[in-house]
């Protein structure tokens, strides 16, 4: 019978040089030849959840934008939910009148990265974690692409500027929703979108029940996922008051994914 194992990139796929471990590599490479699917499910955008998977297995599904945009195997788009184009200008906006030099905006949609210009330290940043270039653009001409929404808007900028602005946005877009992906990461999402509808989402795609689900995770945005799943797990660099929640496995750096996976999944692992 199929299983199927979905992953934070983060945190729990991938470890501090934002590399999976050996151990990890192999035992998901060996499950997705017997048959069972990996889908990895992250904040990050298609080309930025490639630049990882790749190294698995190239043809997997992914979730991107916690499941806002989904693809399977081959590449089509099984689903997309979008912001609409005028509330994300509208923030935009709001950002640069009031924190132009505090804050930096970037909007995605699908595998388009559009930030400010010019291209602040912190998106540099940003592109070295993810192996991914955005493309520097003013407002009026982003405004001229007519693009026709947004699967997701990435604000960073100072922990405390990002904590003071969250309430401020939350109640202006009460169609949207506003997260904390990190201490200095918010990001603006089509209301509702939670990483746990992937779960259902594949569940009736492949006519499986929930018992067939595995989940690992990392950090508060997880918890709905690790939640929806029949067996989750935990890894050992979550913070700590997650930590008594669910099954804790190794941390990112020393193989989570695998000993949990040696230890619990259906036939265990040859190695």
């Amino acid at each position: 019978m199929t299983e199927l194992i979905f992953s934070d990139i983060d945190g729990t796929l991938i470890n501090q040089k934002k590399e999976i471990t050996p151990l990890t590599k192999r035992a998901l490479q060996y499950l997705i030849a017997t048959g069972n699917l990996f889908i990895p499910v992250s904040a990050r955008s298609p080309q930025a959840i490639r630049s990882v998977t790749d190294e698995i297995m190239p043809d997997c599904p992914i979730g991107a934008f916690n499941g806002s945009l989904i693809y399977d195997e081959k590449g089509q788009v099984m689903r997309s939910i979008t912001m609409d184009y005028a509330s994300a200008h509208a923030i935009i906006q709001l950002i640069e009148e009031q924190y132009p030099t505090q804050v930096s905006w970037n909007l995605y949609y699908y595998d388009q990265w559009y930030c400010a210009l010019p291209k602040s330290s912190r998106v540099q940043t940003e592109e070295r974690i993810v192996k991914v270039s955005a493309e520097p653009i003013l407002l009026p001409e982003l405004d001229a692409k007519q693009l026709p929404g947004a699967h997701k808007l990435l604000l960073i900028g100072d922990p405390q500027v990002l904590d003071a602005l969250q309430p401020q946005l939350k109640q202006r877009f009460n169609q949207l929703d506003f997260v904390k992906s990190d201490q200095h990461l918010l990001e603006a999402i089509p209301k509702g979108i939670q990483k746990s509808d992937i779960i259902d989402f594949f569940c009736q795609h492949e006519k499986l029940d929930n018992t067939h689900t595995w989940a690992f995770g990392d950090n508060y945005n997880d918890e709905a996922l690790l939640r929806a799943a029949n067996h989750s797990f935990l890894m050992g660099n979550a913070p700590k008051d997650l930590q008594p929640q669910f099954t804790l496995t190794a941390d990112n750096d020393h193989d989570g994914i695998y000993v949990a996976l040696k230890k619990y999944f259906p036939g265990n692992l040859p190695f």
